[in-house]
C-alpha cells in the first residue's frame, strides 16, 4: 500500500509538473522485456544469493530499467524524472512515518545487522536505493508496455 500510495502521488506529480498526459495513440508494438528481465534477476539474485530481499529488489529494478531504456530512449527522461520523484515522496513519507508517527518502528523494523546501517534523515539509506530503482522502472511503465507516448497538454 505504501508503494502504490506514493507511486501515484510520484504520477500525478509528473503529469502535474511536467504539464504531460498519456497520449491514447500506440506508436509502437508492446514491450514485456523489461520486466521479464527485471522478474529474472530477482529470482536468480534470490535463489543462489539468499541476501536481505532490498537488494535484489534493487537491483532487478535497475535492471529492468536499464532494459526499458535500450528498448525505449523516448522513455528515459520520464524514467529519471519518475525515480526521483518517487525516491522524494516514499522518503518523505518514509521519514515522517519513522519520526513523528511511529518513532520507534525503525528499530523494530529493520534488522540493521542484514542491512548497511547508514540512516540519512532517519530513513535506512537502502529505502533511498529502492525507491529510486523502483521509480525509474514503473513510472514508465504503461507508456512502456503498451507502445503509448506522453504529450504536451494543449
Amino acid at each position: 500500500m505504501f508503494c502504490f500510495f506514493g507511486g501515484g502521488l510520484a504520477v500525478f506529480s509528473y503529469e502535474f509538473i511536467f504539464r504531460k498526459k498519456i497520449k491514447r495513440k500506440r506508436i509502437r508494438r508492446p514491450h514485456y522485456k523489461a520486466l521479464g528481465v527485471s522478474l529474472v534477476t530477482l529470482i536468480l539474485i534470490w535463489f543462489f544469493f539468499k541476501p536481505n530481499l532490498i537488494y535484489p529488489l534493487i537491483i532487478s529494478s535497475f535492471m529492468g530499467a536499464i532494459c526499458l531504456w535500450v528498448d525505449r530512449k523516448d522513455l528515459i527522461k520520464h524514467s529519471i524524472i519518475g525515480g526521483l520523484s518517487f525516491m522524494l515522496i516514499h522518503v518523505l513519507l518514509a521519514a515522517i512515518l519513522f519520526t513523528f508517527l511511529t518513532p520507534n518502528l525503525l528499530n523494530s523494523f529493520f534488522n540493521f545487522n542484514n542491512i548497511s546501517g547508514i540512516v540519512f534523515l532517519n530513513v535506512p539509506i537502502e529505502e533511498y536505493f529502492f525507491a529510486f530503482a523502483f521509480g525509474l522502472l514503473w513510472a514508465p511503465i504503461y507508456e512502456y508496455f503498451y507502445g503509448k507516448i506522453d504529450v504536451n497538454i494543449k
